[in-house]
């Protein structure tokens, strides 16, 4: 029968996990570990990008990334991140 004019639509909780998991299959992940309780400092000689200008030197902040994963490789990893 047609969608539109089953009485219950269509049934979706049975398919729910194995179809989410269609869209994982296969591909490596880009992946964050964020920690928005984390509190640091900005400290401009410890950025990883080549710009080192910034207003914010010294400002006291919370939350932070501590980890990066593109592709299935690891791309960034906070020191202090264990």
């Amino acid at each position: 029968m047609e969608f539109d004019i089953a009485s219950s639509g269509i049934s979706g909780l049975e398919t729910a996990l194995g179809l989410s998991m269609a869209l994982v299959h296969g591909d490596a992940a880009d992946i964050i570990v964020f920690d928005p309780d984390y509190e640091w400092t900005v400290d401009k000689s410890n950025f990883v990008s080549k710009g080192k200008n910034t207003p914010f030197n010294g400002w006291r902040l919370k939350g932070r990334n501590l980890l990066t994963i593109v592709d299935g490789k690891m791309a960034y990893r906070d020191a202090r991140f264990k």
